[in-house]
């Protein structure tokens, strides 16, 4: 299975500000698409009924316990709510481990010039704010970042030359991207979906398949 690069579902809207961004494989919404700025390359966008989805993934899954962390096996890292203050675990990016690692809150991530080898399931937001920074395991089929967090800022990418390799999921909220030269690798799936900058690009191909 493969998502599409970018895609709000079950909801309404996809914006784009800025300049010389580029979605590569395809984009679906169901209420409107709004552009502006110049030369942004949105390929095949298209119109759909509300419901059905691309691959997505179960946020109860990756709950202690749950299939794909039993599957994670040592490389399952569990966050201690004792961490999260504020309701927030504020980490630098150099120091998430490998694997699949579950937060029972927010996250913010800070940083630079750091490659993180993770999936990152959080039961709050996710925030990531840096530059350089190339995010994801990378493998087939698996996602970088899925969160539980609905309404605004569910998902927030800030920064410069940063690479999601893996899908970003926010179904039940709104997922912003500002920044320049970002590639989201395997596609974005929100309810609603914000991107403000240049030279950002959303891409799907082979790698990103499960079978």
């Amino acid at each position: 299975m493969v998502a599409v690069p970018i895609i709000c579902p079950h909801y309404p809207d996809i914006t784009v500000r800025g300049s010389k961004n580029t979605f590569a494989t395809g984009v679906e919404y169901v209420t409107s698409l709004t552009t502006s700025g110049s030369r942004n390359t949105l390929s095949s966008p298209r119109k759909v009924s509300s419901g059905g989805s691309p691959m997505r993934w179960n946020i109860a899954d990756y709950r202690p316990g749950g299939s794909q962390s039993v599957n994670a096996g040592t490389n399952y890292h569990e966050i201690l709510a004792s961490s999260c203050l504020g309701g927030i675990w504020s980490v630098n990016a150099k120091n998430i481990p490998s694997g699949v690692v579950y937060v029972p809150c927010a996250i913010q991530i800070s940083g630079s010039k750091s490659t993180i080898n993770a999936t990152i399931v959080a039961e709050g937001s996710i925030k990531l704010n840096g530059s350089g920074i190339i995010f994801g395991r990378g493998l087939p089929g698996v996602p970088a970042f899925l969160t539980a967090a609905i309404g605004e800022n569910a998902l927030r990418v800030d920064g410069s030359d940063i690479q999601i390799r893996g899908t970003v999921q926010a179904l039940g909220g709104h997922a912003r991207i500002t920044g320049a030269k970002g590639i989201y690798r395997c596609g974005i799936i929100a309810k609603t979906i914000e991107i403000s900058g240049a030279k950002n690009s959303v891409v799907v191909d082979d790698a990103c398949s499960s079978q």
